[in-house]
């Protein structure tokens, strides 16, 4: 599994995409600088590890929206322990997304807390099971140099996270 963070560029350079990445195929991508699956806010995809399949894709304009940050709080808080999630910011990702902190750090073990507005994070989570893999890129120069980026792999039946 990888995951890349989309993440801002300065006026005239090439766009970066983000994307999900399992197997090595790409299941999932974005770009705010094109109308290439434009998903400003925070993206999560909920994982099936033995079909290797996105079972269920999510997207949250927590840049613009209180309303949708608590949706994806309450959408944490509603999946099921054991349940493997992937997330990853786009564009602006952090403007509004205060109400989701608790429920990205307790139940997911996700820290975007000290993000700024242009910086970005990416993340394989199993909820419940302290099993968490993340990156993030504070500020925009940061994400711009050198966006969040995750590589993970599962591995027998017990979903674990190397």
């Amino acid at each position: 599994m990888e995951v890349l963070a989309d993440s801002l560029q300065p006026a005239g350079q090439d766009c970066r995409h983000g994307y999900v990445k399992l197997n090595g195929r790409k299941v999932w991508h974005t770009s705010v600088c094109s109308n290439v699956g434009d998903r400003r806010g925070t993206n999560i995809l909920k994982i099936d590890p033995f079909g290797c399949t996105v079972s269920e894709p999510k997207h949250f304009d927590t840049f613009d929206s209180d309303a949708e940050s608590n949706s994806l709080r309450d959408y944490i808080n509603g999946l099921t322990d054991g349940d493997v999630i992937v997330g990853a910011s786009a564009g602006k990702a952090t403007e509004k997304i205060q109400p989701a902190y608790g429920a990205l750090k307790e139940k997911l073990g996700v820290h975007v807390d000290n993000v700024n507005a242009g910086g970005s994070f990416a993340f394989i989570a199993v909820k419940g099971r302290a099993k968490t893999l993340s990156d993030k890129a504070i500020t925009r120069a940061m994400s711009d140099a050198s966006p969040a980026q995750v590589t993970g792999a599962f591995t027998g039946t017990m979903h674990t996270l190397l």
